[in-house]
């Protein structure tokens, strides 16, 4: 379990469903993907969520802003795409 679901779990005082529990590893393998290449914790979550709202614009925005070069750019959004839930037992 991991320490963000840990949490959740915490809060909510019963275990994760296994599709909650799938949807948070995959929001913390993209967040971990990304603050690999963006060292800036607040700012790596704010391209994390507009990825996965949909606004790919604002995510690139925030990566050229950074200086990010395209080969740079794509390295993240791969990263990011790598993120795929996983089965368990």
């Amino acid at each position: 379990m991991t320490l963000l679901s840990g949490g959740i779990v915490g809060c909510a005082g019963r275990p994760l469903t296994p599709i909650v529990a799938a949807a948070i590893d995959v929001l913390e393998c993209q967040l971990d993907a990304v603050e690999e290449l963006v060292p800036q914790a607040e700012l790596a979550e704010s391209i994390v969520m507009a990825a996965r709202a949909g606004d790919v614009d604002a995510a690139v925005a925030g990566l050229v802003q950074l200086g990010m070069s395209a080969e740079e750019v794509k390295a993240v959004a791969a990263a990011f795409s790598a993120c795929v839930p996983v089965n368990k037992p």
